[in-house]
């Protein structure tokens, strides 16, 4: 296995796989934290997130939790954008300042003359992730 992630190409869409599983992670987390406060989840993650911000503290939800879970709440608003970059890009390998990195762009963000991107190097990507691992665990309710 190891041979498979030396290669830069492999490596980074592993890690690319890794992040968006771990989003993935953070909506499950919301929506069984909204079913547990007696929330019907929405379609769109943006409204889930909407709701649970919305809440208010409970005896199901004491107030310590909530103010926890609303920090987890803005945390993950940079890496919402990261993450529409990643799962809609276009994953090219790069090298910047000698360093491999991958480069998302994303074709939503695109205008006629030119296209918004992410670029982000191979540690950056293993971080982002486990970031939303720990955002996913502080948001769900077990």
């Amino acid at each position: 296995m190891s041979d498979m992630t030396d290669n830069p190409e492999i490596a980074f869409a592993v890690a690319r796989s890794h992040f968006i599983d771990a989003f993935s992670a953070v909506e499950a987390a919301v929506i069984k934290r909204l079913r547990a406060l007696g929330i019907e989840p929405k379609a769109q993650f943006a409204q889930n997130l909407r709701s649970l911000a919305s809440a208010k503290p409970s005896p199901q939800y004491a107030k310590l939790i909530k103010a926890e879970v609303d920090q987890c709440l803005q945390d993950l608003e940079h890496l919402r954008d990261l993450r529409c970059d990643i799962a809609h890009g276009q994953l090219t390998r790069i090298t910047v300042n000698g360093a491999p990195a991958a480069l998302f762009p994303n074709p939503q963000k695109s205008t006629r003359f030119a296209a918004q991107a992410s670029i982000i190097s191979l540690d950056r990507l293993k971080a982002a992730r486990t970031e939303l691992q720990a955002l996913a665990a502080k948001i769900g309710p077990d």
